[in-house]
């Protein structure tokens, strides 16, 4: 569909085993984008990490940006190019190669799938050398790109004041959540009693990292009144009377395992509000296992400050709250029919997000504008 098109695949072999989302939500990008007919251009870079030394790092950023350049020599004016960021392949001169780039007459999009700023904004832990790497490789690769893919209006809102030009930013809304075309969407609202009009249930499921030194508020979840855990991930080391937990599976297999009445999108130290530095990131981040659920067909439950509730309630996929504590209630709230409701919205959306239409979408805005 679209000709003289092209993005950049990067991974670390290392990380194929990882049974989290990291590669999950890169390799459902780069599938949509070659079903949209662009070539892809492979990276392959040793990333030492921030450990090295000054001189070292140096050395290092100055070698990727010699590779990317190499690897992206045969491009030409009028061909265009989408990049994920941040790079996996951490460099502070990808900014100056883009412009290199632009110069020739390439025109460069960007697609976020976090921002380095605002996720570790309030940490206090990060040293000093990531913090000045990420603002240069984050800053400077920003400005310099003619178009963004963003998460949301939130966060367009947010680079807008960090002085990206409005008309450079396109929302994404959600991450899609590629899946096999054999695929079936789970019934949870077939689950509920109907002769039980006050509730359609509460298996919360909670799929991710479960390491409460790295999500805090997973120490207090046996406080949650009326609800019970349904819990996937690594690195779970508590235990609670109304948690369960179910292990660990890669990312496409997961979907298949899920079993609850709603998926939860939280993070945080706390159950009271999402706070932290990852509850923080919720207002402005579009996190992929809301995509998860949603693609599952499992109505979400969400923080109620968090950028993504602003689709979650548009699309009727799902409740918001200000606390943890109040979902039970939140859910006991609803009616059988009203679930069930909320159940077919989310079905509906793993539609899209299984066809890869809200890249698509934010794709073919970006070549209106390019070639307005």
């Amino acid at each position: 569909m679209y000709e003289n098109c092209y993005y950049i695949t990067e991974r670390k072999p290392e990380d194929a085993h990882l049974k989290n989302a990291t590669n999950k939500a890169r390799a459902d990008v780069e599938a949509t984008l070659r079903e949209l007919g662009m070539r892809e251009v492979k990276i392959a870079i040793a990333f030492q990490g921030d450990n090295a030394s000054i001189a070292a790092s140096l050395n290092e950023h100055r070698n990727t940006y010699r590779i990317w350049k190499k690897e992206l020599a045969h491009l030409k004016r009028g061909d265009t190019l989408v990049v994920q960021v941040p790079a996996i392949s951490h460099c502070i001169f990808l900014g100056k190669l883009v412009r290199e780039l632009r110069q020739r007459g390439v025109r460069v999009i960007l697609l976020i799938h976090d921002l380095e700023k605002l996720r570790f904004v309030e940490a206090d832990d990060v040293p000093f050398k990531t913090r000045v790497r990420q603002r240069l490789d984050e800053s400077s690769l920003l400005k310099a790109a003619d178009l963004i893919i963003a998460h949301n209006d939130i966060m367009i809102d947010y680079l807008v004041g960090e002085g990206i030009p409005r008309e450079r930013l396109v929302s994404l809304e959600i991450f899609d959540y590629r899946m096999p075309e054999d695929f079936q969407v789970h019934r949870p609202w077939e689950t509920v009693d109907e002769s039980n009009l006050d509730a359609p249930g509460a298996d919360l499921i909670i799929a991710g990292n479960l390491d409460s030194d790295k999500v805090g508020y997973l120490k207090d979840i046996g406080r949650v009144p009326g609800v019970r855990f349904q819990l996937y991930g690594v690195g779970y080391k508590d235990s609670s009377e109304n948690a369960v937990y179910n292990g660990s599976f890669l990312p496409d297999e997961l979907p298949a395992w899920l079993h609850g009445n709603f998926g939860l999108v939280w993070d945080g130290t706390s159950i009271d509000t999402c706070a932290g530095n990852y509850g923080t990131y919720l207002k402005y981040n579009d996190p992929h296992k809301t995509s998860l659920y949603l693609v599952c067909g499992f109505p979400v439950v969400v923080w109620e400050k968090s950028a993504i509730s602003r689709f979650v309630l548009a699309r009727g996929a799902g409740i918001a709250v200000a606390s943890l504590l109040e979902a039970g209630d939140a859910i006991a709230a609803l009616s059988p029919k009203e679930y069930e409701a909320m159940c077919k919205n989310a079905a509906a959306v793993s539609t899209e997000l299984r066809s890869g239409h809200y890249l698509k979408q934010a794709v073919s805005e970006c070549m209106k504008r390019l070639d307005g």
